[in-house]
């Protein structure tokens, strides 16, 4: 549920109880904070909001395949090991799909 924090924003609100906690625990709620800033897609390589075929162009260079490291091609910064598995290959590819949105 959400809750009013009191400064303007809302924080996500959980009872003990609804986390599988027993009341012998000695936690009855628990409150996370929202994150603050830019929402940071996954596949979104390129940190434009979105994830289109310009993130696909950043993708093809840094594909490497099974259990193989990026290649030199992959730009400096950019993680499109999507399944942190340590290889940029087909399972990756197939979360990118997922994420694909388009340019917006």
């Amino acid at each position: 549920m959400f809750i009013t924090n009191f400064t303007g924003g809302f924080d996500i609100f959980a009872y003990g109880t609804e986390l599988g906690l027993r009341v012998t625990d000695e936690l009855d709620a628990l409150a996370l904070g929202l994150p603050q800033g830019p929402l940071i897609l996954s596949g979104d390589l390129d940190a434009d909001q979105d994830v289109d075929l310009a993130d696909f162009t950043i993708f093809q260079l840094c594909y490497g395949g099974s259990n193989n490291p990026p290649p030199l091609t992959c730009p400096p910064g950019v993680n499109a090991d999507l399944d942190s598995d340590g290889d940029v290959d087909l399972a990756d590819f197939l979360l990118f799909q997922q994420y694909y949105t388009g340019s917006l």
